[in-house]
């Protein structure tokens, strides 16, 4: 497939050469977590193999390794930030009671540094290639992709009364925040706002069987997409320094890219282009893994796994009942928990020793019964500071709305009292009855670097080559978790 000139290239090329191509990248990419258990990742494939639009929702890597091959007439000078893997499992919806419709979102963005039509092309095919497991004809398939893209053109191409909007809007904000700043110097506790909570719903693309439905998904998402190109949710990282991660200047990006008729035109064509050569691809990579994979043709093992580096020696498996990863304050509780029950657990920590980094956290009641169960409620409240109440006010004007008292009736109420503890001060209390507790092993830096669920036990490899047969991996290694990818394919 190196030697692939262009898309078109690998429409045409043999089914066995593209079939090894599957297998390569398979390999190096969806098999790192997988490859000593056979029942492990033939489930994973399973999963993945069940129709053509969920085998390509999962394979990214194997969509961007092509991707380099494309020769678009149309041309991006600048990169900006973009999603990474749109496809429309990535999107949810919600009812919104006030406006009476429904209200998409992305549910999750990756946020990487390329150009803007990666995205486009991304999601494009999927809404193509939605089209296509439905029965529609060419004609109807394009027609939908230009709407899809008309859409986004036209959305990007008309918002900069919308970016001016969104700065008046942080600029409140910023005023908020430093009133909320003045009152918590004044030691009042404040409560933010909270925000309205939705119930959030995927699209079931199997009920979008008519042209008129899948376009008008189309454009709702050539919105939300725009949307997003434009306004950028959070920065990618300060290291970025070529590249400024704001809504102004990706706009800008786009927008110059986009800025004549002609130039749309071609960003049309192109997407349309792609997307129907890619469909094609994409079915026939569908057709060839899964001939071969349920024949057992293809991941038999040794071949893959002869292919595979595995970078350190394997030691044979250690049996262990209980497994976490991660030794905050999550992971040492729930040691601690499984420990009070008389339950053998061994913790691992990454870093070299134990600490916790972060500021105050306020617990309610039903935190410091807890922590009551777990034995470290009394060494927790030694270094506690006990609020007298809770005062809710306006962060624009300073004026109080409501307050609760913690006094005695909180207390007598809930059974136990309203704290404010450093996040530093209650990880040690955690700590050290972890460490008198025989039930519990903790060991610093160690870092998993695999995880294979099978049929009855778990497989965890560190980087120093050990592995361990679990009958159970918690995974408490934070908010950036380095193993949920493990657990979860999204």
């Amino acid at each position: 497939m190196s030697n692939s000139k262009s898309i078109k290239d690998i429409r045409l090329c043999d089914d066995n050469e593209r079939l090894e191509h599957l297998i390569q990248i398979f390999a190096k990419y969806q098999m790192a977590g997988r490859r000593y258990e056979a029942r492990a990742w033939h489930a994973y494939f399973r999963r993945i193999a069940i129709n053509p639009v969920v085998f390509y929702r999962h394979n990214a890597t194997l969509f961007y390794e092509d991707n380099q091959y494309d020769h678009e007439t149309f041309q991006v000078m600048e990169p900006t930030c973009i999603h990474g893997d749109l496809h429309i499992g990535q999107f949810q919806y919600y009812f919104d009671d006030v406006k009476h419709e429904e209200v998409l979102k992305i549910r999750r963005h990756k946020k990487i540094i390329a150009p803007f039509t990666w995205d486009l092309k991304r999601l494009a095919t999927d809404l193509a290639l939605v089209a296509y497991c439905e029965g529609f004809s060419d004609i109807e398939i394009i027609e939908i992709l230009r709407v899809f893209i008309r859409q986004y053109v036209k959305n990007v191409t008309t918002t900069t009364d919308k970016i001016n909007l969104c700065r008046q809007y942080s600029d409140k904000n910023e005023q908020s925040h430093q009133l909320k700043s003045c009152l918590l110097h004044r030691q009042i506790s404040v409560i933010g706002s909270s925000q309205i909570q939705y119930d959030m719903h995927d699209i079931d693309w199997k009920k979008l069987d008519t042209v008129a439905s899948l376009m008008i998904l189309a454009e709702q998402l050539a919105i939300v997409v725009a949307n997003s190109h434009c306004q950028p949710p959070v920065s990618i990282s300060s290291t970025q320094n070529l590249i400024e991660n704001n809504a102004e200047h990706c706009t800008h990006v786009i927008q110059t890219a986009l800025s004549s008729k002609n130039q749309q035109q071609k960003l049309i064509k192109d997407i349309c282009l792609f997307s129907m050569i890619y469909v094609e691809i994409a079915e026939r990579d569908h057709r060839l893994f899964f001939k071969h994979f349920r024949n057992e043709r293809i991941f038999n093992g040794i071949n893959v796994l002869n292919r595979t580096r595995i970078p350190h020696p394997l030691a044979d498996a250690r049996s262990l009942s209980i497994l976490i990863v991660g030794g905050g304050i999550g992971g040492m509780a729930t040691a601690l928990s499984f420990a009070r029950a008389g339950i053998r657990v061994r913790l691992f920590e990454k870093k070299e020793e134990f600490g916790e980094v972060g500021a105050g956290m306020q617990l309610a009641p039903n935190c410091s019964r807890l922590l009551d169960r777990l034995g470290v409620l009394q060494q927790v409240q030694a270094n506690a500071v006990f609020p007298k109440q809770i005062v809710w006010m306006d962060a624009l004007n300073g004026q109080r709305l409501t307050a609760i008292d913690l006094g005695a009736k909180f207390i007598e109420t809930f059974g136990y009292p309203y704290i404010v503890v450093h996040r530093a001060d209650l990880f040690e209390a955690i700590h050290q009855a972890c460490l008198v507790n025989s039930l519990i092993t903790m060991e610093t830096n160690r870092v998993v670097t695999s995880i294979d669920e099978r049929p009855k036990s778990v497989m965890v490899e560190c980087a120093d080559g050990t592995r361990y047969d679990c009958n159970m991996v918690i995974a408490a290694d934070g908010l950036w978790s380095s193993l949920r990818k493990f657990v979860c394919d999204d």
